[in-house]
């Protein structure tokens, strides 16, 4: 009969201790809390930049060729491309207000890059009406340029988060 009480105070305690480490609220030495927003990532495999749920962040496809007569269309297509871009910073300027201490330091620095990328492509657009044809194929190129510039400063963006977030463990 002794046994049996030890035996049920000693699983009483077990189970108890269970319950209790399973509802302690647990908190990393690291105050960084950016897990409620939208992660984007590098695809390993494509070097794409594609968000937690699957879908692929391309702002602009800048391989297609477009002639004088059809500079309308890619600047439609162009300023599209930058309000998807607006978008995608939004996304990080609310990550980075959410981040604390040098994470918030290095994330504001790179959003500042790109920021200063995006206003490169604004001016471009602005110029749009100036350019003539003879100055069309200089000027789709310094286009194509300034938005790779943008693209590549996008993907390290991305890149410091992915790293920022697996060396917590995220």
């Amino acid at each position: 009969m002794k046994r049996q009480r030890i035996f049920s105070l000693i699983l009483s305690i077990v189970l108890s201790l269970t319950l209790l480490a399973c509802n302690t609220d647990r908190t990393e030495e690291n105050t960084d809390d950016t897990s409620n927003i939208d992660k984007p990532a590098i695809n390993d495999n494509t070097g794409d930049v594609v968000t937690d749920d699957g879908t692929r962040v391309t702002f602009w496809n800048t391989d297609r060729d477009y002639t004088y007569t059809e500079r309308d269309a890619y600047k439609e297509e162009l300023q599209a491309a930058v309000d998807r871009l607006d978008k995608q910073i939004d996304m990080l300027e609310d990550r980075a207000d959410n981040a604390t201490g040098e994470t918030k330091q290095n994330l504001e620095k790179r959003i500042d890059q790109l920021k200063e990328h995006r206003t490169n492509i604004e001016n471009k657009i602005n110029d749009w009406a100036n350019i003539t044809e003879s100055e069309w194929d200089g000027f789709k190129s310094d286009v194509k340029t300034a938005w790779n510039d943008i693209q590549n400063s996008y993907n390290e963006v991305v890149r410091d988060i992915t790293t920022d977030d697996e060396d917590k463990g995220m």
